[in-house]
């Protein structure tokens, strides 16, 4: 079954932070991406990131915020991490690419012990 905007918008409601309807995030430095993350793995993955000390910053707060788009920016010490999800695209997440990497891998595990 396929998680709605709705649903994932309610993972996200109970932490407070900066309102926003810009999309833009600026890096200090390069940066790697991952994209096509299924909305469940997304969510979960943002949960984990959540669970080990990622703090949400910014979330955007536009009229279509988690019915059509919704954007986190999450943050541990100076890293930054921009979650961004879609209805049609579904989740991607950009940042510093060893992260990035980590990230990957454990969609991976995931995927596999599913």
């Amino acid at each position: 079954m396929r998680t709605s905007g709705d649903q994932i918008r309610k993972l996200f409601e109970e932490i407070s932070c900066e309102q926003t309807t810009d999309h833009d995030v600026v890096f200090p430095g390069p940066t790697s991406e991952v994209k096509d993350i299924p909305t469940e793995r997304f969510a979960e993955i943002v949960r984990e990131l959540r669970n080990d000390g990622w703090q949400k910053i910014r979330e955007y707060s536009g009229f279509d915020a988690w019915i059509d788009y919704g954007l986190i920016v999450l943050q541990r010490g100076d890293e930054l991490l921009k979650c961004e999800w879609t209805n049609w695209l579904e989740g991607e997440i950009e940042g510093e690419p060893q992260t990035v990497e980590w990230i990957r891998q454990r969609l991976e595990e995931m995927s596999r012990s599913s």
